[in-house]
């Protein structure tokens, strides 16, 4: 059962920041590593009454042989991750939705956090491939569900 009602759904993009002016360097395999970071801010309440709350998803695609050195930074703000970090994109998200099916009053489960990411994937891959289109650098696998977890891949 859905927890988030579909019908009244807002996702604006609040922010887009990009440096792809450094390639990645393949490794001698002809592969290079490739990490994304999800962030789900404070979801604040705007309308108690509906149950209308808003939030922001900050997703980053980082590329390039540094993502051992990134992932000692993981927990940090991810703008702080990003000086003088180059190969990645940065997305946010403003999403207000109305939840249904609450077990209790202020039931933020893993399964809301879940049902945004789900909601959120289609907007990110697509930005992902349209910035990647106007490169020289093929654009990247990302798989199905990649928020499940904060993943590394090669």
């Amino acid at each position: 059962m859905s927890l988030i009602n579909n019908n009244f759904l807002r996702i604006n993009l609040v922010e887009l920041k990009f440096d792809m002016i450094k390639d990645p360097i393949p490794d001698d395999k002809d592969s290079f590593s490739m990490g994304i970071k999800k962030q789900i801010k404070k979801v604040k309440e705007i309308d108690s009454e509906e149950r209308v709350y808003i939030t922001n998803v900050i997703q980053t695609l980082f590329l390039g042989d540094d993502i051992d050195e990134l992932r000692k930074e993981w927990d940090k703000d991810l703008k702080e991750v990003l000086v003088n970090k180059s190969s990645y994109i940065y997305v946010n998200f403003e999403v207000v939705f109305k939840l249904e099916n609450l077990k209790k009053e202020g039931d933020f489960t893993d399964d809301v956090s879940d049902e945004l990411l789900v909601l959120l994937e289609p907007y990110f891959k697509e930005l992902v491939s349209n910035i990647f289109s106007r490169s020289s650098f093929p654009t990247p696998p990302i798989p199905h569900n990649y928020w499940r977890n904060d993943h590394e891949f090669e």
